[in-house]
C-alpha cells in the first residue's frame, strides 16, 4: 500500500475507532450489547441516527447534549474520538520518513488505541478488562516477527522475560502494599498490564516504565492541585491510566530513537 494511502486509512480508522473505544468503555465491564443493534442515548433510550455518529462533528453540533432528551454526553465519548485522532496524526508525524514500513505506522497507531482504551477504561471504571489486556500481551510478543530477523531470538526472549517480570514484579508491589497498609494499592488488572507492557518494551525497560508512569502521576495530582483538587487518603488514581501511555512513549522512542533507549537501559 503506498505511503498517502496508508497515511490517510490510518486517519479514517483513527477518527472511527474513537467511537468505538468510546462505547466499549461505555458498556464496561461486560460490554453486551456492544456490536448488537442500534446506538441509543443510555438516558432516554432514543436509536441515534447516522448525522447523530460522525465523531466529534455530531458532538459539535449536538453541543454536547442528546438531540431527543437534551441530557449531556458522557465526556468519554468527544474524549476517546479525539484521543484516537490525535495517536493516528502523532503516528502520522513520528513515522514521516517514507522509508517507513507499513506494518509499524499500524502497530504504532494500533498499540495506542488499545492503551487509549485501557486508559479511559481505567479512569471512568476502575477496571482494565482481560479482554483487553491479554491479546495486547500476545500482540507485543507476536509482534517481534516485524522486526529484522537475525534479531527475532534475542528480542523475542526479551519480551517473553519481560512479560513474565513485568507480572512477577508488579504482583510482588501489589501483595506487598497490602501487607503494610491492610488495603489494596493496585488492581491485579495493573498486574497484567505490566506484563503487557514487558512484553512490548521488553524486560530492560520495566524500571522505565515504572518511573515514568509514577512521573506522570506525580503531575497529574500537581495539576489537581494547582486546580483546587485537595486528595484525601481515601481518594485513589487509577494507575493503569499512567503506566499505558508510558508504555506507548517508551515503545515510540525506542523505534524511532534507539540509541536512546539504550542509553537508558545503561542506567
Amino acid at each position: 500500500m503506498a505511503p498517502g494511502i496508508n497515511i490517510i486509512a490510518i486517519l479514517l480508522v483513527g477518527a472511527a475507532i474513537g467511537s468505538f473505544i468510546s462505547a466499549l468503555v461505555e458498556r464496561l465491564p461486560d460490554c453486551k450489547g456492544l456490536v448488537a443493534g442500534r446506538s441509543r442515548c443510555p438516558d432516554c433510550g432514543e436509536t441515534l441516527k447516522v448525522r447523530d455518529l460522525i465523531p466529534l462533528v455530531s458532538y459539535l453540533l449536538l453541543g454536547g447534549a442528546c438531540r431527543a432528551c437534551g441530557k449531556a454526553i458522557a465526556w468519554v465519548y468527544p474524549v476517546a474520538e479525539l484521543g484516537a485522532l490525535f495517536l493516528a496524526l502523532t503516528v502520522i508525524v513520528v513515522f514521516r520518513d517514507p522509508a517507513t514500513a507499513p506494518g509499524t505506522l499500524w502497530l504504532a497507531a494500533g498499540l495506542g488505541w488499545c492503551l487509549l482504551a485501557l486508559i479511559l477504561a481505567d479512569v471512568r471504571r476502575f477496571l482494565l478488562p482481560d479482554m483487553l489486556v491479554l491479546p495486547l500481551m500476545a500482540a507485543g510478543i507476536a509482534s517481534v516477527f516485524l522486526e529484522p530477523q537475525a534479531q527475532w531470538q534475542s528480542i523475542g526472549m526479551a519480551r517473553i522475560f519481560g512479560a513474565a517480570l513485568g507480572f512477577v514484579l508488579m504482583e510482588a508491589v501489589r501483595r506487598l502494599y497490602f501487607w503494610i497498609r491492610g488495603r489494596d494499592g493496585l488492581g491485579f488488572g495493573d498486574v497484567k498490564l505490566m506484563a503487557a507492557g514487558g512484553a512490548w518494551l521488553g524486560w530492560p525497560l520495566l524500571p522505565h516504565s515504572l518511573a515514568l508512569a509514577g512521573i506522570l502521576g506525580l503531575v497529574t495530582v500537581f495539576i489537581l492541585r494547582l486546580t483546587g483538587r485537595v486528595l484525601g487518603p481515601s481518594d485513589a488514581l487509577p494507575f493503569g491510566a499512567f503506566l499505558a501511555p508510558a508504555i506507548w512513549i517508551l515503545w515510540i522512542l525506542g523505534k524511532t530513537a534507539p540509541d536512546f533507549i539504550g542509553i537508558l537501559v545503561g542506567f
